[in-house]
């Protein structure tokens, strides 16, 4: 079962003194809300929290902060209900030491970020959420439509369906030493990650980056909801000059299986593959990482412009319910393969002046 934490409401009573407000002014309440920055956990860590614009952008003074972590990374703060959600987290400074090398890091001037959304009591800061700032920062930059709200949603999904369904990236707080398994599928996905960055991103400027620049480097890449070396379209991934080894989630899978392994003997990391063949060609979805006690689902849909056909190979079992696959829990990495046909996108089918004669 996830943890679920109660809502701390306290009320502040104003009082006004001269001219002002009198007894008359509505109480102002405040919410308790529970934090971690993690990368492993980060000591020292100053946090602040903001108002957003439209565009994802940081809007006037911190609303709250700065607020320093204690040695476990921990950080707690009461935040006035009546200003609008969600809020940006920010994080820079303090140290940690780092999951696969075991080297003290500091951190400095570098920012990670993450989200406060309506109905939220915990934030967790790690480079999970900082893909998800970037990935919604971008969205608001090449969608006009998009809302604030809509573009964190669709991230929170896109950088989730990478890792199944066995935490919440902005909700569960990650802890090794925790009673409850979604945190503890949090730090190993985190130190899994770690692993990936000290094994694959190395190059003749490896020496000029450390830890962090290579975590930063899997959130740019993950902004886009796909491991691969790009950031969104064909933007390559860069540390200090260098073009960062394209990923994928069948290496990040060993990876989160080998940390998993070194640290708990209950939960282990396998890979979901999905490969599709279409009319004209192939194409690949994103690979999935699920630990060995998930339940995922896989939404079979392919990009706009193609159509589900059916389900050619599963070593992985499970119940298809239309477009989704319900899989788990595994004991082994698996594949499913699909079959889609090439359609016509809807902007184009709209474009079409047609009638039902138009068909005899």
């Amino acid at each position: 079962m996830k943890l679920i934490l109660t809502l701390l409401t306290l009320t502040l009573i104003l009082v006004g003194c001269g001219g002002g407000g009198g007894s008359g002014d509505a109480p102002v309440t405040t919410s308790a809300i529970t934090g971690s920055v993690t990368k492993g956990p980060v000591s020292g860590a100053s946090v602040s929290l903001y108002s957003m614009d439209a565009n994802g952008g940081k809007s006037g003074s911190a609303v709250a902060g700065p607020i320093e972590t204690d040695l476990q990374g921990r950080w707690n703060a009461d935040i006035p209900n009546n200003i609008p959600r969600p809020l940006l987290v920010e994080a820079t400074g303090g140290i940690y030491d780092d999951e696969a090398t075991g080297a003290s890091v500091t951190i400095g001037g570098r920012v990670l970020r993450s989200f406060l959304t309506e109905g939220q009591t915990t934030a967790p800061v790690t480079p999970l959420t900082e893909a998800v700032v970037k990935g919604a920062i971008k969205v608001l930059a090449e969608n006009t439509g998009a809302t604030l709200s809509s573009a964190i949603t669709e991230n929170v999904q896109s950088v989730q369906d990478i890792f199944g369904t066995g935490f919440d990236v902005l909700t569960d707080v990650p802890d090794l030493n925790g009673s409850e398994p979604e945190t503890i599928k949090y730090a190993l996905a985190l130190g899994g990650l770690s692993t990936l960055a000290n094994d694959n991103l190395s190059g003749a400027s490896a020496s000029e980056y450390d830890a962090l620049d290579k975590a930063g480097a899997i959130s740019d890449d993950l902004s886009d909801g796909v491991l691969d070396g790009l950031s969104s379209g064909e933007t390559i991934v860069i540390i200090n000059e260098t073009q960062t080894s394209p990923l994928s989630g069948s290496a990040l899978a060993s990876s989160i299986g080998t940390f998993a392994v070194d640290q708990s003997s209950s939960l282990k990391a396998f890979v979901i593959s999905i490969g599709t063949v279409i009319e004209g060609g192939s194409a690949s979805l994103s690979d999935v990482v699920a630990f060995s006690d998930d339940d995922v689902e896989l939404d079979l849909t392919q990009d706009e412009g193609f159509a589900f056909d059916a389900v050619t190979r599963n070593t992985c079992g499970g119940t298809l319910n239309g477009t989704v696959l319900t899989v788990g829990p595994l004991s082994a990495n698996c594949e499913v393969d699909i079959s889609v046909t090439r359609v016509l996108p809807d902007a184009v089918w709209n474009n079409f002046n047609w009638n039902e004669a138009n068909w005899q």
